[in-house]
């Protein structure tokens, strides 16, 4: 998909007036290149062979990070050390620290969001619970 389309689709999203799915979108979009970049720092280049290699690239698992002031599933690149072991992406541990009382759920507080109003102060379709 060309960078163009990649930039179409979020537009389009924002045109029908979802803010809030566009900035995530882009979050996720820049996430995912600083996640590569790191990984192909740790591990070199994609199909390139190098027997000074000290990692190699592990695949991708499912992660979840606060974006927008919600959980989103992201897909985690994994990078491997020549034991097997897993080597931590320094920019996914930056990202993943979990705040227990997130930006959100303080302005919720704030402007007296009761739990039985919550629903109605979220974003049209944006409700985790059976609302």
């Amino acid at each position: 998909m060309g960078t163009l389309t990649q930039l179409m689709l979020p537009l389009a999203a924002m045109m029908r007036g979802d803010l809030q799915a566009f900035v995530v979108s882009v979050g996720i979009q820049a996430l995912t290149a600083m996640l590569q970049s790191e990984r192909t720092e740790l591990a070199g280049p994609r199909y390139l062979h190098d027997a000074d290699r000290r990692a190699s690239r592990g695949g991708t698992t499912p992660g979840k990070l606060t974006l927008g002031g919600r959980q989103v599933t992201v897909r985690r690149p994994r990078v491997v050390d020549r034991d097997g072991d897993e080597v931590p992406l320094g920019t996914w541990q930056e990202l993943s620290v979990d705040e227990p009382m997130n930006a959100r759920v303080l302005e919720q507080m704030t402007i007296g969001v009761a739990t039985r109003k919550y629903a109605r102060s979220l974003e049209p379709g944006r409700c985790p619970l059976r609302c």
